[in-house]
């Protein structure tokens, strides 16, 4: 979905994940065809996280495909659910996006004390992260009985 060619930028955010001597598998997907990115069985059966980083434009909602086709978000997380046949099942599923999601600016905010090399302001809604006990339109199954400990 990269139509700007980041993928040294994706390799780097991977990184940052991996602890030093972990191997970080770059699987370069360029488009979302046939309703699948690709056969989940192909991926590697090791690892302890599956991280997927979509550095594209997008909309409310969406991404945009090379082919600025739009993807919800939502079926990208859909398509990632835990399966019998699944490597992925029984492990965290991180999506790391980074598109537009609507047309308006936001407020800068001016840095102090900065290193030479680093930007002088971030935007106002700059170092969020959001993370839910369970995803969109679902409940949340919390375990109800007590644990003796």
């Amino acid at each position: 979905m990269c139509k700007d060619q980041t993928k040294d930028q994706m390799a780097h955010t991977l990184q940052c994940f991996a602890a030093p001597g972990d191997a970080v598998h770059l699987q370069g997907i360029q488009e979302w065809s046939e309703n699948r990115f690709t056969d989940l069985r192909q991926l590697p059966n090791h690892g302890d996280v599956f991280v997927c980083c979509i550095l594209t434009h997008g909309e409310a909602g969406v991404v945009l495909g090379t082919d600025s086709g739009r993807l919800e978000i939502k079926e990208i997380k859909r398509f990632f659910r835990a399966t019998d046949q699944s490597p992925l099942t029984g492990k965290p599923k991180v999506f790391l996006i980074q598109a537009c999601q609507g047309h308006g600016r936001q407020q800068r905010v001016l840095l102090k004390d900065l290193e030479e090399d680093s930007s002088t302001s971030i935007p106002a809604a700059a170092d969020v992260l959001v993370a839910l006990s369970t995803v969109e339109d679902y409940i949340y199954c919390r375990v109800t009985q007590q644990l003796n400990g």
